[in-house]
């Protein structure tokens, strides 16, 4: 007889400590992603600063970078590398998990998580 694994769901998930390492809640499951490497940073902060610039000069919504909770189902709490929002979409302020869909989800795939992105974090 195999034991059942029970899910956590995404408001047990926002309970949980902060934690050191970066955790994400997929399919009811926690995944820990190792640290980022300094290439992965340096994608992310190029890519950032271009889209960022150019949806700021046309007023064209807000892009975030990780560290951010975005609560996709009731099991399911993602930190994309950078996402962005319209401005008749924006999440509020200082209130996490952002509960509102991104328009635009970025993911800078490395080694060390390229599996769970493109397998467990696509629909």
């Amino acid at each position: 007889m195999v034991a059942e694994t029970e899910l956590m769901t995404a408001r047990e998930f926002a309970r949980l400590p902060q934690q050191l390492q970066p955790i994400q809640l997929i399919g009811g499951v926690v995944f820990e992603s190792p640290s980022p490497t300094p290439r992965h940073q340096t994608i992310v902060l190029r890519l950032s600063r271009y889209f960022g610039d150019a949806a700021d000069a046309k007023h064209l919504g807000e892009w975030y970078v990780a560290p951010l909770d975005v609560r996709v189902s009731a099991y399911d709490v993602y930190q994309p590398d950078l996402c962005f929002f319209l401005p008749e979409n924006l999440p509020e302020p200082d209130v996490v998990p952002i509960t509102t869909l991104p328009t635009i989800v970025i993911e800078v795939l490395s080694p060390g998580t390229r599996a769970v992105d493109l397998k467990e974090k696509l629909p």
